[in-house]
């Protein structure tokens, strides 16, 4: 009888080619801050992520399995309703939460509060989804939060916001709040995902999701301007994001634990100052070298150190 079982070299490959991807969704997440940068300065927040979710789904679309088999069968890749909608809920509501809390805070705040929403995947996956989180786990996860701190504290101006106006502390609860939903769609998605094509798990979730930013977008007090530069930096900030950059990590989770993927993608800001020093000629400062260095560290740490034992489901 013919033995399937991966030998420990093929299975630590097979787990670094997968850490590697996780890495690489953060690297295109990094361009969607790119691209919405760029992009936000001509049409507006609210108009950039309607352009953006709307921009996405042509490129989600199946067209060759439709064509061939129709789109029932299509269709048929489905799996869990129920955690599938909860992903949508919570991950809608977390971009209605987060855009609400950019508005009252400035941009280095909001960023740096975001960044909590990492840590509560790693706490979510422990308790929701009974992964061991090991010693060498929680100690990269560690290394990559001060990693983070040293990045952003060039700019952060937290403590004055905790003092200052209630629209300021209004502002760090929306985005706190944005962060928790974020980390609780991770989770439903992650129960999801193993019965769910990773395409059509996206499509429909950004077909969904749609309707809710246009009409967010149609609220607010920003005019919408048809131009083309708009256009072709919210369609690049939808390839990177809601299609490549959502596909990969989707697959990632499959392979590797949730609190892993949590940790290989703070090296987001890394890719971020880099694009940022090739592209708008910003310098990184030394703070925000040595946080990078941190974070490259945290990142060895899982991919050396990392194992089923560390990060396996309990029932596995």
């Amino acid at each position: 009888m013919k033995n399937n079982a991966q030998r420990p070299e093929d299975q630590k490959q097979s787990n670094l080619k997968w850490y590697l991807a996780a890495t690489g969704s953060a690297a295109l997440i990094a361009l969607v801050t790119i691209a919405t940068k760029a992009g936000i300065t001509i049409i507006g927040k609210d108009w950039f992520l309607a352009f953006m979710f709307a921009a996405s789904v042509p490129f989600l679309i199946p067209y060759k399995p439709i064509a061939t088999t129709g789109i029932t069968s299509v269709l048929a890749k489905t799996g869990s309703k129920r955690d599938f909608l909860c992903h949508a809920l919570c991950t809608g509501s977390a971009w209605i939460l987060y855009v609400s809390g950019v508005s009252l805070l400035s941009a280095s705040v909001a960023v740096f509060v975001s960044r909590t929403e990492g840590i509560l995947i790693i706490i979510f996956a422990g308790i929701f989804l009974k992964e061991r989180l090991g010693f060498k786990v929680l100690l990269a996860a560690f290394i990559a939060v001060v990693g983070i701190i040293l990045i952003d504290q060039t700019d952060l101006s937290l403590e004055a916001s905790l003092s200052g106006s209630a629209d300021l502390r209004r502002g760090i609860i929306f985005i706190v709040a944005s962060a928790v939903m974020f980390a609780g769609g991770e989770i439903f998605a992650r129960n999801a995902i193993d019965t769910w094509d990773p395409q059509i798990f996206t499509l429909i979730r950004n077909l969904l999701m749609l309707p809710v930013f246009l009409a967010f977008a149609m609220l607010s007090e920003t005019k919408l301007i048809w131009d083309l530069k708009a256009i072709g930096w919210s369609t690049l900030a939808a390839v990177c994001g809601p299609v490549g950059a959502r596909i990969l990590y989707l697959n990632c989770i499959r392979h590797i634990p949730v609190s892993h993927a949590a940790v290989m993608t703070n090296s987001e800001p890394i890719f971020g100052f880099i694009l940022g020093f090739l592209v708008f000629a910003d310098r990184p400062s030394m703070g925000q070298i040595a946080g990078a260095t941190l974070i490259v560290a945290a990142i060895l740490t899982l991919v050396t150190y990392g194992s089923k034992k560390e990060g396996s489901l309990e029932n596995s």
